[in-house]
């Protein structure tokens, strides 16, 4: 609009100002000229930068990718713009999965939202309390959510916005707040204790959801938008989302072999390795594509720390195969010195970036003894007399005789 003003009074200006000698209509092909090569410089200076016919479908990718990975007839409760705004467009503009019911913590709170009520049959909302709040981990704003969650949860199937939930007061298997959750993609998938999935399926159920998300989540164009963009946030919430499905897988391996002890089985070995190899792919795809970028909402810190415990364990796991060779595991002497290489230099950084981290020793003691079997296996035996029973914590919490 301003450069329409400015060349209009160019115009003005420059015919005014010709001399007598030269023609009226002369002066006008210059400004037009002039004007033309303006924009016409305009256009060539920033037009890849502003280009957005092939990368602009980020957004719409990213609200179909939600909408696509929900059962029929499911509620969405979302929390942050990003999912409230690409999901209500999609489903009010064009008319997509109204089956699914969606609705907004954020909206929730307000007294004049109750006259919203009658537009979602079959939803109880719970009676708004002193001090509710849309503030997550606020006090008023923990109450709304379980409150309402607890007086659905029964009837109908629920996904909650991934950062709705306040990642450090998350307990073990999941538990949240009076509810159990578990990592559903880009979402947190709600459940009453008794119908918590197994691991199997909720395995499954994940590769899907991010086999899917490959597919249809325009994740490589995310990454040509800056800092602060509604684009740069979905790619960062993708990288959440795989983050907080490596940590569950990782709990329970930890759980189960703790839980197995002396009595675990080929199969549980197989499972176990396996299942390190694939939280160590995911991890590192954090660790080498969402940490230089910071796109991804945890520390730094936990997020080396969880991927040197991964390797640690796998690097175990793989020696302890290695010794079983009748069973033709596919494993080689490189692939194990390889892993080992890589243990040593993750835990040689989480002991640069945490050197008070309660759990320094356990790392140390494998950097320090990673070449010495003998010594590493004098100094688990050092720590498993010395270990006290703790509280079980998450992962990136990890206690000591969980190593």
């Amino acid at each position: 609009m301003f450069l329409g003003i400015g060349l209009a009074r160019m115009q003005g200006n420059v015919i005014r100002g010709l001399p007598s000698f030269i023609p009226t209509s002369m002066g006008r092909f210059l400004v037009i000229g002039s004007s033309v090569a303006l924009v016409g410089l305009q256009i060539s200076t920033h037009f890849r930068q502003s280009n957005h016919s092939k990368s602009g479908v980020v957004m719409s990718s990213y609200g179909n990718a939600l909408l696509d990975t929900l059962p029929p007839h499911s509620v969405l409760l979302s929390y942050t713009d990003i999912n409230w705004n690409s999901v209500r467009y999609l489903q009010e503009c064009e008319h997509k999965r109204p089956d699914v019911t969606h609705l907004n913590f954020q909206l929730m709170p307000y007294s004049w939202f109750s006259r919203q009520h009658d537009l979602y049959p079959g939803i109880t909302f719970p009676q708004l309390i002193q001090g509710v709040s849309t503030e997550r981990g606020s006090k008023g704003f923990e109450q709304l959510m379980r409150r309402f969650v607890m007086q659905n949860m029964y009837a109908i199937n629920m996904y909650l916005d991934l950062h709705a939930v306040n990642e450090s007061a998350l307990g073990k298997d999941g538990y949240y707040n009076g509810f159990y959750v578990t990592p559903h993609g880009m979402l947190w998938k709600i459940h009453e204790q008794k119908k918590m999935p197994t691991y199997a399926k909720w395995n499954k159920e994940s590769k899907t959801l991010f086999q899917m998300y490959n597919q249809s989540f325009a994740l490589a164009h995310s990454a040509k938008y800056p800092d602060g963009s509604w684009e740069y946030v979905a790619r960062k919430i993708y990288f959440d989302g795989l983050y907080q499905k490596a940590l569950h897988s990782l709990q329970y391996w930890i759980d189960r072999t703790a839980k197995k002890g002396k009595d675990v089985t080929y199969d549980d070995l197989d499972g176990y390795m396996f299942g390190l190899r694939d939280i160590v792919k995911a991890l590192n795809g954090i660790y080498h594509v969402a940490i230089p970028v910071q796109c991804v909402t945890y520390p730094r810190k936990d997020i080396v720390k969880n991927l040197a415990l991964t390797y640690l364990r796998y690097h175990g796991a793989l020696v302890l195969a290695e010794h079983q060779p009748q069973r033709d595991l596919p494993i080689s002497k490189q692939l194990i010195h390889d892993v080992k290489v890589e243990a040593v230099r993750i835990s040689n950084e989480f002991i640069e970036l945490s050197p008070k981290d309660k759990d320094l020793e356990v790392f140390q003691t494998f950097v320090d003894t990673a070449d010495d079997p003998e010594a590493a296996t004098a100094a688990a035996k050092k720590a498993k007399k010395s270990s006290k029973k703790k509280k079980k914590a998450r992962p990136h919490q990890v206690v000591d005789e969980e190593l």
